[in-house]
């Protein structure tokens, strides 16, 4: 895969993992045992160039594609996930970038490459898509100022307490019979003091990544806030969907591959009946199915990346990309631990964490069930 990489392409990657290595070990540990966005990492990798690369360079970013953010989560993830969510301080911007006026991407966008502002959006667990209904908590009227005042809750929002702005999609026209008409995305402001927020502790992995509740009690939007046209948002989040995804995919990649690093670093160095580890045979296959896997998830997520550059649609493809990167970095971080043996249990190695880790890939932007539910509907056609 990597003699597919264009040149550029490549030096992003070995510059991804360079940072990486040298600035996440100083703050990975104490990011996950204190669960704490590591701002000061954050702000480096800014200056870096690494957040949002996908932004246009008219708006402050690199002018990249998804497949080049991909790369860098990748490489990010590999190293350690925790921090590698700062990249997800930009999500939501995607749909800004996509759909948005003029006057909204010269105001929301280029500070976020920058680090001057913090975007956020609820854990696409939250949107699932059930027949002719898709759950949003969130419902918006327009008020008297022509503008929009939205109300509910949500559960899981991702850079909860951090974000200056967030992404809420809110049911519109529930009167429509048609989903697609139902629904609008606004960008709406944390300042507001009829939003409440509470922090989420006690997460299993990602601790470093801040989750938050919010519930908003008819919070005014200006009609300029309207991301789009109205009642358009389903059509918009679906795409939005697509491209995190991908993310997804790309972060589960990373996780595996740092467990199968960690793993065969380890499998050298333990020594066990006078020899390493690694030279018994049931190690060896545990180390074969881990790398043969890891690759070919590596194949489905860059072509499902390219692809969306390439602006073609194959939702079977990036189903397949987000539900078996997803279930791979599962099994290959606990055969990590199963090699680890004994100290792969206990927090002083990194591979622990890993493994807390991976767990977030099943639902964080969508549980398996839907994904096999979109691949066998993409294959069978509707009955």
């Amino acid at each position: 895969m990597k003699d597919e990489l264009t040149e550029e392409q490549i030096d992003i990657k070995k510059a991804a993992r360079e940072f990486a290595i040298g600035e996440f070990p100083n703050v990975a540990k104490d990011a996950d045992v204190n669960e704490e966005f590591p701002k000061d990492l954050f702000m480096k990798a800014c200056r870096n160039g690494f957040i949002g690369v996908y932004i246009g360079e008219k708006y402050g970013g690199a002018g990249l594609g998804l497949f080049e953010h991909a790369l860098i989560l990748e490489e990010f993830w590999r190293v350690d996930p925790g921090c590698g969510n700062i990249l997800l301080s930009t999500i939501g911007s995607q749909l800004i970038q996509l759909y948005g006026t003029e006057e909204q991407k010269r105001r929301f966008l280029p500070p976020l490459s920058r680090g001057e502002a913090i975007m956020g959006i609820p854990s696409c667990s939250e949107f699932e898509f059930r027949g002719d209904l898709l759950k949003t908590g969130m419902s918006a009227k327009k008020d008297q100022d022509n503008g929009f005042s939205i109300h509910g809750e949500k559960a899981l929002v991702i850079n909860g307490t951090l974000a200056d702005h967030l992404i809420l999609t809110c049911l519109t026209n529930p009167n429509s019979d048609l989903i697609a008409d139902r629904y609008s995305n606004f960008i709406v402001s944390t300042r507001d003091d009829r939003i409440c927020k509470q922090t989420l502790k006690n997460k299993l992995g990602i601790r470093a990544t801040d989750f938050a509740y919010f519930s908003l009690n008819n919070v005014h939007v200006p009609k300029e806030g309207l991301i789009g046209k109205e009642n358009k948002g389903y059509e918009q989040i679906d795409k939005f969907l697509d491209w995190l995804k991908v993310c997804t995919a790309a972060q589960g990649l990373g996780v595996s591959q740092g467990a199968l690093d960690q793993s065969i670093k380890y499998a050298r160095t333990r020594i066990q009946f006078n020899v390493p580890i690694g030279r018994f045979e049931a190690i060896q296959f545990k180390i074969a199915d881990m790398a043969t896997k890891i690759e070919s998830a590596r194949w489905l997520c860059y072509r499902a990346a390219r692809k969306i550059d390439r602006g073609e649609e194959d939702k079977k493809l990036i189903s397949m990309a987000k539900w078996y990167t997803a279930q791979i970095c599962l099994e290959v971080t606990g055969e990590a631990i199963q090699i680890h043996g004994g100290y792969g249990f206990i927090k002083d190695l990194d591979v622990e964490r890993f493994y807390r880790d991976a767990q977030s890939l099943s639902f964080v932007s969508g549980r398996k069930y839907f994904e096999k539910k979109a691949i066998a509907e993409n294959l069978l056609g509707q009955f």
